[in-house]
């Protein structure tokens, strides 16, 4: 089977009625192959919510229907798996007539998923937008640029994202926006000085910085400058201290890059005509995946995946939340895995972790989670999935930025 052929072709979720599933089954023992790949592409794009099905008919099937079935299910749950690591960006849709502006960003606040807060200051201000499916950056970009009298920007923490927006003057700094990020020249700074104990002394180098979705985050990120040039389009590349620039973790969603000059532009160059380079982050490729059954939900039970090894330690019930301790081993650079409580009917609860400890033991590192679950009483189990990331895709993109202007 073409796996890679259909794993490209899952760009979006049909709903179910548009396949006769009865049909589709059928076709997997076709002695065609296209006819096959067919159906199992059709398959995969219903999703989650056919795998119980998938399973029962699975059961009874001939031997060839039932491994194409089970393939069928480990790549359905396998692109869920990816989706929590890497679930792209949030899609904003808003349609406002002179609406105040605080109005505007909870409607959007409304259409975001991950720990992102919107604010304004500034007195009351209407806007009015129409636009659809747009990334979060872009449409908030959209609102301020066409409105003319709003700036934003984004701070992110450890709390999650801010993305402030004032009552000023739009700015249209050189900046470029990609689905879940965007990146920026911050800042051009140039010192040129003469210390009348040690000489001249000469500095200088450009910012560049990037920020993602607080859960879009790649696990690493590299940038690589490709092409510098003044106003006249002459290349100032042999200006440049070119570092290699190896992959960095992208912690709290920020990437930042500082391009060293070793001998500074002319002063009769005032602007850059162009900034040209490669950004490339890490995202995961696959994942790695421990699976409780609701049945082993019970301290003592244990799992083990390719990269790490779980045990449930204990389990308890507090006012509607489910409280476990787990401990993971072999978890690479002791990475803290996603646990997900899978509900009966498709439904899931993310892990909120209340507490850590690391434990060194005969060569040996452990990690100790006390995680909680949101949990209701009429809700039901069906199994705790704890999963890491192993494998890696590296994304190039190119990004080019135009007049940067740095003096006057």
């Amino acid at each position: 089977m073409k796996i890679a052929v259909i794993l490209l072709a899952l760009f979006s979720r049909g709903a179910q009625d548009e396949f006769d599933i009865d049909l589709l089954v059928e076709n997997l023992s076709d002695p065609a192959i296209d006819v096959r790949e067919n159906a199992e592409w059709k398959l995969i794009r219903l999703g989650d919510s056919i795998i119980t099905e998938l399973e029962a008919r699975a059961e009874g099937a001939d031997e060839e229907v039932r491994a194409r079935l089970e393939q069928v299910i480990i790549l359905i749950r396998r692109e869920k798996r990816e989706r929590r690591f890497n679930p792209g960006p949030a899609r904003i849709t808003l349609s406002l007539q002179n609406a105040d502006i605080r109005g505007a960003l909870e409607s959007i606040g409304k259409q975001v998923r991950s720990e992102t807060r919107l604010r304004y200051e500034g007195n009351p201000h209407p806007v009015s937008v129409d636009f659809k499916e747009r990334p979060l950056f872009e449409a908030i970009d959209l609102i301020c640029r066409k409105d003319g009298g709003l700036n934003w920007s984004v701070k992110v923490s450890t709390s999650g994202a801010e993305i402030l927006v004032r009552q000023a003057r739009y700015v249209p700094f050189p900046r470029v926006i990609r689905d879940q990020f965007m990146i920026w020249v911050e800042g051009v700074h140039l010192d040129d000085r003469m210390d009348f104990g040690r000489g001249r002394k000469q500095s200088g180098w450009i910012t560049v910085r990037a920020v993602w979705e607080p859960d879009t985050i790649p696990k690493e990120v590299s940038f690589r400058l490709t092409a510098l040039d003044d106003e006249k389009g002459n290349s100032l590349m042999g200006l440049v201290q070119q570092i290699r620039a190896f992959p960095r973790k992208s912690a709290n969603a920020v990437f930042i890059h500082t391009i060293r000059f070793v001998t500074l532009p002319p002063k009769g160059v005032k602007a850059f005509s162009r900034i040209e380079g490669e950004l490339v982050p890490v995202f995961p490729l696959d994942s790695d995946v421990i699976r409780f059954p609701a049945s082993e939900l019970r301290g003592g039970s244990k799992g083990s995946a390719s990269t790490f090894q779980a045990e449930i330690l204990s389990v308890e019930r507090d006012r509607g939340d489910v409280h476990m301790k787990v401990k993971i081993e072999g978890s690479p650079r002791r990475e803290r895995p996603t646990m997900i409580l899978v509900l009966e009917g498709g439904g899931e609860i993310s892990a909120r972790v209340t507490g850590t400890r690391i434990m060194f033991s005969q060569g040996r590192t452990s990690q100790t989670y006390d995680v909680a679950f949101a949990f209701k009483p009429e809700q039901e189990v069906a199994s705790l999935e704890m999963s890491l990331f192993k494998g890696r895709r590296e994304k190039v993109i190119p990004v080019e930025f135009r007049d940067v202007r740095f003096r006057p």
